[in-house]
């Protein structure tokens, strides 16, 4: 029983750790953009 939760647990914190990280990506790309519009 233990394992199932701990299991689900997992399967969780990836999906969160994937859309965090995926978030954080889109957000670095958005800032290069606006520093790009400063430059030009």
């Amino acid at each position: 029983m233990a394992k199932v939760i701990e299991k689900r647990i997992r399967d969780q914190a990836d999906k969160l750790n994937e859309s965090s990280a995926f978030a954080v990506s889109e957000a670095l790309e958005d800032d290069e953009e606006e520093n790009d519009d400063l430059f030009e």
